[in-house]
């Protein structure tokens, strides 16, 4: 799995946002969000997608491998 990995709450959902923007996601109220931040070790976690419509491993920032 990768992981765009923040190191505050705040990064992780401002990333979050910039990956629905890049990948077109709606923002309908419907439309889950791209990925949910989680906490681990102190750091901030969104899991991106490394295929399919919503892939963005290429595109996400920090990205790391677990």
């Amino acid at each position: 799995m990768k992981y765009s990995v923040h190191n505050t709450e705040e990064e992780a959902l401002a990333e979050n946002e910039r990956l629905k923007q890049l990948l077109g996601i709606p923002d309908d109220a419907g439309t889950v969000e791209y990925a949910i931040p989680v906490e681990a070790d102190g750091q901030w976690l969104l899991r991106v997608k490394e295929e399919g419509t919503w892939k963005a491993d290429h595109l996400a920032v920090n990205v790391q491998e677990s």
